[in-house]
């Protein structure tokens, strides 16, 4: 493609500067990556793991990576702590475009939310491990019949009252926690 690059990273600084460079189209992480700020990747921008300890471990009390819209992230470890979001969307943003999550191990909450400005789009999410996460403290939760329900460690979920807000999907291979979920693997944010 002409005028869009892709930029391998393998450091904090080049992560950050890759970001925010809106004619990086891919950014390819070739190794583990700690201390990582949130991250908001623009329209278009895709965050792909090149080898098997591709990783991002985020920052203490951070959320991990926003999408805006026609964002890809794939074949990446990425930890946060269990009650953050390790990916989460813009919700300013009219649309997801299309939105894919491919081959994910994660520690924290995928939450995509339909809500305030997103009218439209659609989610691919497939081979997504979420090792360890906790939604407990989200405030919005589904209301109804006199309960409310606590969101999952994985949540897609469309709060437009409008009918005309569609929000499509398609889901495979999502799994949660697992018996032999390593603790230390969760209390230093490190999956792997």
């Amino acid at each position: 493609m002409s005028g869009h690059q892709a930029r391998q990273v393998s450091s904090t600084a080049d992560l950050l500067s890759a970001v925010a460079d809106e004619s990086v189209r891919e950014i390819r992480v070739t190794g583990p990556i700690a201390s990582v700020p949130t991250l908001r990747l623009a329209p278009g921008q895709s965050l792909v793991g090149e080898g098997a300890s591709a990783q991002l471990a985020f920052a203490a009390g951070v959320d991990g990576v926003q999408l805006s819209r026609d964002n890809v992230v794939k074949a990446l470890c990425l930890a946060a702590d269990v009650d953050r979001r390790v990916v989460f969307n813009d919700t300013g943003q009219t649309t997801f475009g299309r939105i894919a999550l491919e081959k994910l191990r994660v520690v924290g909450v995928v939450q995509l939310l339909a809500a305030e400005a997103v009218r439209a789009g659609h989610v691919e999410a497939h081979g997504i491990d979420i090792v360890a996460a906790d939604a407990r403290g989200f405030d919005r939760r589904p209301k109804g019949y006199g309960v409310q329900v606590v969101p999952g460690a994985f949540t897609l979920w469309n709060q437009n009252e409008d009918p005309a807000a569609t929000i499509t999907a398609d889901l495979t291979g999502l799994s949660v926690g697992a018996a032999a979920s390593s603790s230390a693997a969760v209390a230093t944010g490190r999956v792997g």
